[in-house]
């Protein structure tokens, strides 16, 4: 545990000393964990991220849907949201053991404006804007301790198709230079991601940390960057749900 809190304390310190802005940007994944059918489970969390909220449904006891929502962190005078739906396929392995891949799309906007210029800001700063589509997999491996503890290492990968991007950079010398793309291109994208689970079986602390890395769109974008959140992971109607519901059935 002393591990995970000095990585998540470096990682953050890093993150907010960062002075690159990114294009794309990561984004805390959704790893819900399920066991069975009918069960659920909500996050929230803050961090490099404003806010994030994350959910799960299992329809079956094989087959789920989840689904997040977040809105970025503005350092860098910008703003970013995004959303993500998946569709995927859990199973429990052992009893403290358990793997989910996931198959869906998300959807991410991104703006941020940059000093760079001789004359220290006496120019207006370069502006960076775009829109895009992910389709990726995801793929969840993770590890329970009496249902007090859990833990998970998770990958995904996709394809980055921007609809758009425009920028603008005023020049000193040479007058405004503007540069606007209207057509789509696809850059591949990977990112890893550590979710740890601390609590009761219905409400628990969550923690996540996680690295993206992409191709690098424009003059400013490093191609990847970090992520670190923290909040609440609520599990709903699983097993002791059910367990109530039956010792009802059988009083009537």
């Amino acid at each position: 545990m002393k591990y995970l809190i000095f990585l998540i304390i470096s990682l953050s310190l890093n993150s907010c000393y960062s002075s690159s802005p990114s294009m794309h940007y990561s984004v805390a994944q959704n790893v819900p964990l399920l066991t069975q059918k009918n069960e659920l489970r909500l996050s929230a969390a803050t961090g490099t991220e404003n806010y994030g909220f994350q959910g799960a449904y299992a329809f079956t006891n094989a087959l789920a849907v989840m689904g997040s929502y977040s809105n970025g962190s503005t350092f860098d005078n910008g703003n970013r949201s995004s959303g993500e739906f998946a569709v995927g396929y859990f199973k429990k392995l052992k009893d403290s053991t358990i793997i989910e891949i996931y198959g869906g799309a998300g959807r991410y906007h991104r703006d941020f404006q940059v000093w760079d210029d001789a004359l220290a800001g006496m120019l207006p700063p370069d502006t960076f804007r775009t829109n895009c589509t992910e389709p990726f997999v995801q793929f969840d491996l993770g590890f329970k301790n009496n249902g007090h503890h859990s833990f998970s290492l998770s990958g995904k990968f996709g394809y980055l198709f921007y609809d758009h991007f425009y920028s603008f950079h005023a020049g000193a010398a040479f007058g405004p230079t503007y540069t606007t793309t209207n057509h789509a291109s696809a850059e591949p994208t990977t990112a890893v991601c550590l979710t740890y689970r601390r609590g009761g079986k219905r409400l628990s602390f969550q923690a996540q940390v996680g690295l993206s890395i992409a191709s690098p769109v424009s003059t400013y974008d490093p191609g990847g960057d970090l992520f670190v959140n923290v909040g609440l992971s609520l599990r709903l109607f699983g097993d002791r749900a059910v367990s109530v519901s039956t010792t009802k059935k059988g009083m009537n």
